[in-house]
């Protein structure tokens, strides 16, 4: 989180140019779903966090390169999965969430609720 906000903050100064019509990868650590899946288990080792591996037809391996991110934009990461593993929990227990299965923090509840709220704002005209 905290490199892709530093990305974007870069990005607004960027002259146009420099990005206009170009493709760049942002992903400077290359892991497997299951390997993400051990660093939060293991930041969260306290609390017995179980891994469930279940069955998929989707058999895709990526991996990508951010050298260009680096080479063209001069942009390095500050940060890495396990560090924002840890900060999200800190952020979590500090109870500056109350809700956290508020619909504003998950994007399909989130926009099912404004798309509802917009049909009820246009029926009721």
């Amino acid at each position: 989180m905290t490199d892709m906000i530093n990305l974007y903050a870069l990005l607004v100064e960027v002259p146009a140019e420099k990005i206009n019509g170009r493709t760049f990868n942002f992903g400077f650590e290359n892991h497997k779903v299951i390997d993400i899946a051990k660093i939060i288990q293991d930041e969260l080792s306290d609390l017995g966090v179980e891994i469930k591996v279940t069955d998929t037809t989707d058999h895709r391996d990526y991996h990508i390169s951010s050298d260009r991110i680096r080479r063209d934009l001069g942009y390095q990461p500050v940060s890495s999965i396990k560090q924002e593993v840890a900060h999200l929990r800190r952020v979590l227990a500090s109870g500056h969430f109350p809700d956290i299965d508020a619909a504003e923090y998950y994007n399909m509840k989130f926009m099912q609720t404004g798309r509802d709220a917009g049909c009820h704002a246009f029926l009721a005209r």
